[in-house]
């Protein structure tokens, strides 16, 4: 690291009431392994009203904060940022996350490590969940169970009182709420009630089924409780933690479930009442806690629907090499910024969700390339500033993949895409309705959302044709190459 000759980088983080996650952000951001004369940090405040401009001047108060006075989203925001960036490279960080104090050098090492005449637009990080996670299988001798009501607390005295650190108050309580959303129903589970709030969802569990419970405090025991009952009769309850290793995500049960990999936690005996059951995990027992993948940059289908490589699978090492991919991950990312003057910013009418597969598609387009360095990690509280599966949410990734997919597409993939999205949308709303004439009310988010982008159709395609005119012609690299670089899933 002595002889490293270290470029100029714009850290940028866009932020929307987010007050409670930017103390562990920028004190990360603050302890890294690059020269602090080196690094220019940039805040984008989208209109919050949490105290988090007031918050950020007084606890750290070189970072520069930009104030547009309304919600850009993290595209337009991001934009913002841009125009005010020097640096020679920009990082994106989201500002629900907190980065290891290699983050920014591996991310930087990686683009110089490339070859020189190769045009490297963006490296993306690995993005692992915030908290670490212990594995743990529900086992049942016949049938299926129901769990509910899960509730967790850690308390140093927890093991002896009963009584720990309530971590259950709902969204109220932000770090709380965030521990709850965080767990992780991996294998053998399937969610019959979704509710307001994760303690009060209903999920159907099978034999087998393979759970991820963060640890809200390393220095103290975790205590975790649930109602559970037999779906139709009765059967023996059985609950292990499991030992991570290398056969930990495969499919079989035989490799997964193996009796040396278990230790043994609970047993009881169900019937299809409720029953509370209570864990007592003590710090021992973390030695087999691992973190799990958020992502490892993106990944695109032959549909262009995009995912997250490795998401929701332990670290077992299996994403520890370097990998070109198509997309970096939005939630922690280093740009050139020679990329984004060929390129173009975000586009703005985005918002938030597809404006990455969008701008790196239009990269690739022009042949700039972006990779995955694996020992840049940033640990996420993912959707901390948002609600995975909400209204929102729901429509700017339905809405927002179409975007992209009209202004970078060829002909065939639109024609294609946008048929079946019609077709699919209109099948769901007529199921939706015969259910609710039944009496059957169903939480659809996505019905509003469908519903809305039907109309949006008319006006948002004709105001993008000068756009995807403008991609399409100034491509420099066939479509051939970016179907050479879809997977399968």
């Amino acid at each position: 690291m002595k002889d490293f000759d270290f470029p100029s980088v714009t850290i940028i983080t866009v932020n929307f009431n987010g007050k409670r996650f930017l103390g562990d952000l920028f004190e990360s951001i603050g302890n890294l392994n690059y020269p602090v004369n080196k690094i220019q940090a940039i805040m984008v405040d989208n209109g919050s009203e949490d105290g988090s401009m007031a918050f950020v001047r007084e606890r750290f108060p070189w970072v520069s904060i930009i104030n547009p006075g309304r919600n850009l989203g993290y595209a337009g925001g991001n934009n913002e940022g841009f125009k005010a960036a020097k640096g020679k490279y920009i990082a994106l960080i989201n500002n629900d996350c907190a980065v290891d104090k290699n983050w920014l050098f591996e991310l930087v090492k990686m683009a110089k490590s490339r070859k020189q005449d190769e045009k490297v637009g963006a490296i993306s990080s690995k993005v692992v969940f915030y908290h670490s996670y212990l594995p743990v299988v529900f086992m049942l001798e016949s049938g299926k169970a129901e769990i509910s009501g899960i509730r967790v607390s850690a308390g140093r005295a927890a093991e002896e009182s009963g009584v720990g650190k309530d971590l259950n108050n709902g969204p109220g309580n932000n770090a709380s709420y965030d521990v709850l959303k965080g767990i992780k129903y991996l294998s053998g589970f399937n969610c019959t009630y979704k509710g307001s709030s994760p303690d009060n969802s209903r999920w159907e569990v099978s034999n087998y089924a393979l759970i991820g419970f963060p640890i809200p405090d390393p220095g103290c025991d975790t205590v975790i409780s649930m109602d559970v009952r037999h779906c139709s009769s009765q059967s023996d309850f059985s609950i292990y933690l499991k030992k991570i290793n290398e056969t930990t995500m495969e499919a079989n049960p035989e490799g997964i479930y193996r009796r040396e990999d278990l230790h043994f936690l609970s047993d009881t005996a169900i019937g299809i009442s409720k029953k509370e059951i209570r864990l007592v995990i003590g710090r021992d027992m973390y030695r087999h806690r691992n973190d799990i993948i958020n992502s490892c940059g993106l990944e695109v289908n032959g549909s262009f629907y995009a995912r997250d490589r490795g998401a929701n699978s332990f670290d077992l090492g299996q994403f520890n090499s370097p990998a070109e991919v198509f997309a970096p991950s939005g939630s922690s990312l280093l740009i050139n910024r020679n990329m984004l003057d060929e390129t173009g910013y975000f586009d703005s009418s985005f918002f938030t969700y597809y404006e990455d597969v969008d701008l790196f598609w239009r990269a690739h387009l022009k042949g700039w390339k972006s990779y995955y360095a694996p020992l840049s990690v940033a640990r996420h509280h993912h959707c901390g500033s948002s609600v995975e599966w909400s209204y929102s949410f729901t429509y700017h990734v339905l809405r927002n993949r179409l975007l992209a997919i009209f202004r970078c597409g060829w002909p065939r993939l639109c024609a294609v895409s946008y048929f079946n999205f019609f077709f699919s949308s209109s099948a769901h709303i007529i199921l939706y309705l015969l259910s609710a004439l039944r009496g059957r009310r169903q939480q659809r988010p996505d019905i509003r959302a469908r519903l809305r982008i039907f109309f949006e159709f008319f006006y948002t395609i004709p105001g993008q044709a000068c756009s995807r005119s403008r991609i399409r012609r100034n491509r420099q690299v066939p479509d051939k190459v970016i179907k050479n670089m879809l997977s399968e899933f």
